[in-house]
């Protein structure tokens, strides 16, 4: 796989984990709302909302981490190619 296809996957997988973690906050809040307007008094968030949200924190630390990763490869490779008299930048 290309660099830019890596940088445009891990960018998406990112972006699905950091969604899913405001959708599940936003489904926690409006559980909170309905047990209060049930006059309830508000429990814990069910399990589902929480696993979800963890799996959506998890998803984009991932994406995170190897975007990092890869922006270390880009930059080592950027160096060698200085050292070896190449372009840095190259079109394909």
């Amino acid at each position: 796989m290309t660099t830019k296809r890596l940088l445009i996957a891990f960018l998406a997988a990112a972006v699905l984990g950091l969604a899913a973690v405001i959708g599940f906050t936003v489904l926690s809040g409006l559980d909170y709302r309905n047990q209060e307007s049930q006059g309830q008094r508000p429990g814990y968030t069910p399990e589902w909302i929480v696993a979800g949200t963890y799996a959506g924190l998890g998803l984009m630390a991932v994406a995170v981490v190897a975007l990092a990763a890869l922006g270390c490869v880009v930059l080592v490779k950027q160096a060698r190619r200085r050292r070896e008299g190449h372009p840095t930048i190259t079109h394909r």
